[in-house]
């Protein structure tokens, strides 16, 4: 079979109900390696922003670390104004001289305001959260803890500004994240891209199933970033634990459900 009709091959199997099945069938025998899929979630979640972003969509970037999303939402968005939230000081203070258009909130999103404790990864700031982590490679790292401020979602973003994009990244504090953002959610329904890990159920509790229930209840449904920009439906709750609970994905999005007003 020549390269052009693989390809072709290939393109009309991720657009029909075989792609997901035929993912799950070459990841089993050819899994990516954790670069890879980083580098492929980072694609996904550029091609979402490019397809719901407009040049004044108002886009919020939660666990923005260094700023790589947000120099994208910017982008994309130039004629908005954006929010991201990094409790960890060095990296607040980086992302306000880099972005002095964003607003930059030096916080950590939860359920709840107030101070928190805040637990760095000193040798991978990527993995600090609100909980650490005791298994995996970081289970022995060097941690410092630090005393940030605590946040929630509707009490910082104006009730009449049009959210149109979040991404979040916060190390197994999605649910409280939402949480604390529940009338924003329900109000305006954005489309959200956030890191769901299986992982950090030792931290928190299994939350896969509270988190599907939670964004059901807000007028929304879960699903990849890779169904969603193939246009095939949301996951069903089972489905959508079963991807969790396997680590098949462990970054998901959610939209609004065509089904609700």
């Amino acid at each position: 079979m020549s390269t052009g009709m693989l390809n072709h091959l290939k393109h009309f199997v991720r657009g029909s109900p075989l792609g997901e099945p035929a993912k799950r069938l070459y990841r089993r025998f050819r899994p990516l390696s954790p670069a890879e899929r980083d580098a492929h979630y980072n694609y996904e979640t550029e091609q979402v922003m490019a397809r719901v972003l407009r040049a004044d969509s108002v886009g919020i970037d939660v666990g923005a670390n260094r700023g790589f999303f947000l120099n994208t939402m910017v982008r994309l968005a130039p004629q908005a104004r954006h929010w991201a939230f990094e409790p960890l000081p060095a990296y607040a203070a980086l992302l306000r001289a880099t972005f002095p258009q964003v607003e930059i909130c030096e916080a950590a999103l939860s359920e709840r305001g107030g101070p928190v404790t805040f637990h760095h990864a000193v040798a991978a700031p990527g993995w600090s959260g609100l909980a650490r982590r005791t298994v995996g490679p970081l289970a022995t790292t060097e941690w410092e803890d630090l005393t940030v401020a605590g946040a929630r979602l509707d009490d910082v973003i104006p009730e009449e500004t049009p959210v149109a994009f979040i991404k979040i990244d916060v190390e197994g504090a999605e649910y409280g994240v939402f949480r604390g953002g529940e009338q924003l959610l329900r109000r305006h329904r954005p489309v959200v891209v956030f890191e769901h890990d299986h992982a950090n159920d030792e931290q928190y509790g299994p939350q896969s199933g509270l988190v599907y229930d939670f964004l059901r209840d807000c007028g929304m449904r879960a699903t990849t970033m890779a169904r969603w920009l193939s246009r095939q439906p949301a996951l069903t709750r089972p489905a959508f634990i079963r991807q969790c609970e396997t680590g098949e994905d462990f970054y998901f999005m959610a939209h609004a459900d065509p089904g609700k007003a």
